[in-house]
């Protein structure tokens, strides 16, 4: 469509600083993902977003849109599902917005799409990548994250939760009564997506 933009994607494990200390973590190398305390986790993540912000707000400058694959949310999820008492949630939900927002002031997202799977998509593509994709920052080994299918679990339900309150986080779901939707039917609620939030102003819906 012609559209001016940039694409990113974290974590950043290809660069030094927190990718090196978050792709330790991910092989285990901190411990496993029950004995590792989630705000130690999530400063992890936020430094990786705070070391790409004059990056990200270049961009942003010059008129591109800047499309991230993971952002603000998946630290909120992930470290968010590890904890269970609703008050320590609560906290640790605070905190990390004012870690990220306030003292790192990565610029907040105008939109945050997240599509919601079958939990056994995510794990036969977990599956799949094992057998076939060799990521260098885990050196051979399992990524704790995606070895955990309970944890996987828990983020899901966390992601779901958040459309409740933030106007700017949308649930698509590939999700139909008996299978899954097409992709190119997907395609076409983002579009629609993008424009019902004013981000696609004048470019056309194919």
């Amino acid at each position: 469509m012609g559209i001016a933009h940039e694409c990113i994607s974290f974590p950043r494990t290809h660069v030094k600083g927190y990718g090196e200390a978050i792709a330790m973590f991910l092989r285990g190398e901190f411990g496993s993902v029950k004995e590792v305390n989630p705000y130690f986790v999530a400063a992890l993540f936020a430094g990786d977003r705070a070391s790409a912000r004059p990056q990200m707000e270049e961009w942003l400058n010059a008129g591109k849109f800047v499309v991230a694959d993971r952002y603000f949310h998946s630290n909120l999820a992930f470290q968010g599902a590890k904890i269970t008492v609703r008050t320590q949630k609560e906290h640790f939900r605070k905190w990390i917005r004012e870690v990220e927002f306030e003292n790192h002031r990565i610029p907040k997202p105008s939109l945050t799409i997240f599509f919601d799977v079958p939990m056994s998509f995510v794990k036969d593509n977990i599956s799949k990548r094992h057998a076939k994709e060799t990521r260098t920052y885990l050196k051979g080994k399992l990524d704790i994250h995606e070895a955990a299918f309970d944890l996987q679990e828990d983020v899901a339900r966390e992601y779901r939760s958040f459309s409740k309150s933030d106007p700017s986080f949308v649930q698509i779901s590939r999700i139909r009564d008996h299978g899954m939707r097409e992709a190119l039917e997907v395609h076409h609620e983002v579009l629609m997506t993008l424009r019902l939030h004013g981000l696609m102003k004048g470019a056309k819906i194919r």
